[in-house]
């Protein structure tokens, strides 16, 4: 290009995209210095009676050109202060949301930058506050860690920005960015928001500034304590549990500031005590004294007795609550014993919050037992997950009782018990009841008719909905499980165990989720084992809690509230009932299947099932087996070699077949092939056959 250095700068304000890209392209390959003062002037936004005059016809075009201008000074490597104090200041968001970007170039930082780095903590841009977060980070001055409390404070209920000044706390500003945001009027709401700085200043090993914290929380307000002051105390000693930090080790400390800390915290203990008994105290204050019982450095066996006697039914349900889920946080072989004898007095939410910690350690797990043997416990009142991680657990102590005392043995082949219930596929379901029997069985898993929790897979979403697919997922749901959805079983250092499929994965920690939805964050520091029982976390047994009639009712409920295929019709599909051969075969052809499906057809010429090419491509056969047994597939087709290697699955209440399709050279040249055996039980049922997976010839 021979167009002159000054002709460039003035081009990089072009309408024309590429007039201004290649403008810039030229002017840093020249590597030019007359450009940097040129550039300078055009990163410069006209203010007052230059554009009144209308120098600046296109305001767009005109900050896209003070964009350009400074971005290639960044390439030309002459950023400074004097260009980016006036980008800051730029009336156009983007313009400002860059020069922000690039103050992260610069070496030192004046503190007159910095102070116009902050006022845009105020910017009603979101973009220029999100680029703020990033870039404060990068900054080592403590107006920056301010700026970053105060963005908290102002957005930290945007997901977004949250995450993003979290990943801008580092060791030397969490602290500060810590105290900035709780030095608000609005403590309560502030603690919430510091909650992430605290796991990473424990993380960061900054110990000094947990005992700042410490302090600040624990500092009496006129000579009592909010509500807030006992969560955040509580959240606080969460923190140092999760990072191995003991109370312990901060009294080892003998700074002046940790041993104050520590003073108030013994008097917000002793407070806390006595609030949790207080039955005039409001019900949230002391729901927020319980679930610090058990925690302080001393009193521990008095905090035991004294939560045990908040589990009198005498006692709000909040209350009784709070002090099964602080019983459990204690690492203490008194515990079961003490739920094992209140146990008659428990109503039936507090039963389920109590058997949810009892199975969370191993030697608790044993005393569970134990109290089902001598009837403490009925064995009945444990939910099939519970059941299921008793029997699949890997002490082989514990499943052994776990055996005997859910005798397992009469119904542990999965196929009988099908058979046993294949009448609930003839029976009139009633979804009403259904949706009861829903709501107490299934709901704490799957989510129906806004019903339930999103756990399992999403009952809409099923490619297959006939009420044999519905029985077998229910009554075996390990005949086929998504890796997704296979439970896992976590231990941590400090002896508790957590079971639940995997949800998510990061560098650090690990999630699983168990039934109800709930979610629990492990750090991988914090992990002794992770472990996969193989096996779905949809658990078997269903059938002790459920008749066949229950599961007609459960199954009509289901269907009543997925959306259903349509049965496609073609001219020689007639579906009829297929009924056994002489010689007891059963003969399924295109001409009496129902049809399902996106693409799939019947074709003409030869009488076959065709374009097979859609996740709900599917066929279903009603037959009547004269005879249980093993039956011999074969199956005749034809696939041309380059639409091969697809898979399918033939199923039944009692099993299924799978296979690869094999080219036959061409859609002309029929194949029969033996692809296997089928279980079938006796009497009139549904086949169904589908791709196996995604489809990806199609045929």
């Amino acid at each position: 290009d021979e167009r002159s250095t000054s002709e460039l700068v003035i081009a990089l304000n072009s309408a024309n995209g590429w007039q201004s890209d290649t403008a810039q392209r030229l002017l840093i390959e020249r590597n030019d210095r007359a450009a940097v003062p040129l550039l300078v002037a055009a990163a410069k936004e006209e203010r007052g009676e230059d554009r009144e005059r209308g120098r600046t016809k296109d305001l767009r075009s005109a900050a896209l050109g003070r964009l350009h201008a400074l971005c290639t000074l960044d390439g030309l490597d002459a950023i400074s202060e004097r260009v980016l104090l006036p980008g800051l200041n730029d009336s156009h968001a983007g313009v400002r949301r860059h020069a922000v970007r690039l103050c992260e170039r610069l070496d030192k930082h004046s503190p007159k930058l910095v102070a116009a780095l902050r006022k845009l903590t105020a910017d009603d841009d979101p973009q220029v506050r999100l680029q703020l977060a990033y870039t404060l980070g990068e900054i080592d001055d403590s107006q920056a860690a301010v700026a970053l409390g105060e963005l908290l404070l102002a957005g930290g209920d945007d997901r977004f920005l949250r995450a993003a000044i979290v990943s801008s706390a580092n060791a030397t500003n969490v602290e500060r960015i810590a105290l900035t945001v709780l030095s608000s009027p609005n403590t309560e709401r502030s603690m919430k928001l510091v909650d992430d700085l605290m796991q990473l200043a424990a993380a960061f090993g900054q110990q000094a500034t947990l005992i700042g914290l410490l302090q600040k929380v624990t500092t009496a307000v006129d000579g009592r304590y909010e509500s807030w002051q006992l969560s955040a105390v509580a959240g606080l000693l969460d923190v140092l549990s999760r990072q191995r930090t003991s109370l312990l080790r901060l009294k080892a400390d003998q700074s002046s500031q940790a041993q104050r800390a520590l003073a108030q915290l013994a008097m917000l203990m002793a407070t806390a005590r006595k609030v949790a008994v207080d039955n005039n105290a409001d019900l949230p204050h002391r729901t927020a004294a319980v679930r610090l019982l058990g925690r302080g450095l001393e009193r521990a066996d008095g905090d035991v007795k004294l939560l045990a006697s908040l589990l009198a039914p005498q006692q709000p349900v909040a209350i009784q609550q709070a002090a099964v889920q602080s019983l459990g946080r204690l690492d203490d072989a008194r515990v079961p014993q003490v739920f094992l004898s209140n146990w008659r007095t428990f109503g039936p939410g507090l039963r389920d919050d109590a058997l949810d910690v009892l199975m969370t350690r191993d030697a608790w797990q044993t005393q569970l037992l134990v109290g089902i043997e001598k009837k403490q416990i009925l064995a009945r009142e444990l939910n099939a997950a519970r059941r299921q991680r008793l029997l699949t657990h890997r002490a082989a102590t514990i499943r052994r009782s776990a055996e005997r005392l859910f005798a397992v043995d009469a119904n542990s082949d999965r196929r009988q018990v099908l058979a046993a219930y294949k009448s609930a596929l003839t029976l009139q379901g009633n979804r009403l009841h259904g949706a009861e029997l829903f709501k107490k069985h299934c709901s704490v898993c799957h989510k129906l008719a806004d019903v339930g929790v999103v756990v399992g897979p999403d009952l809409k979403s099923l490619t297959d909905k006939s009420p044999t697919a519905l029985l077998v997922a229910m009554l075996d749901p390990n005949r086929a499980v998504e890796s997704k959805y296979i439970s896992y079983t976590a231990v941590t250092i400090n002896g508790r165990t957590f079971n639940g499929l995997l949800a998510a994965e990061s560098g650090n920690s690990i999630t699983l989720r168990e039934a109800k939805g709930k979610e629990h964050v492990i750090l991988r520091t914090d992990l002794e084992e992770l472990f996969s029982s193989s096996k779905s976390t949809m658990p078997e047994g269903l059938e002790k809690e459920l008749k066949p009639q229950d599961i007609a009712d459960v199954i009509a409920h289901v269907r009543s509230n997925v959306p259903l295929p349509t049965r496609k019709q073609f001219e020689g599909n007639r579906p009829a009932l297929v009924k056994p051969a002489k010689d007891g075969s059963l003969k399924l052809t295109p001409a009496t299947c129902e049809i399902y499906g996106s693409t799939i057809v019947l074709e003409k010429k030869y009488g076959n099932l065709g374009f097979w090419s859609s996740a709900d491509d599917h066929v279903v056969w009603d037959v009547d087996v004269r005879k249980a047994g093993r039956y011999i597939v074969e199956i005749e087709y034809a696939c041309q070699n380059n639409a091969a290697g697809d898979r399918w699955q033939l199923r039944s209440a009692d099993g299924s077949l799978e296979g690869t399709v094999v080219g036959t050279g061409t859609w002309d040249n029929y194949r029969t092939i033996r692809a296997g055996q089928i279980q079938l039980s006796a009497g009139r049922q549904r086949i169904t056959m589908r791709a196996a997976a995604e489809i990806r010839g199609g045929a």
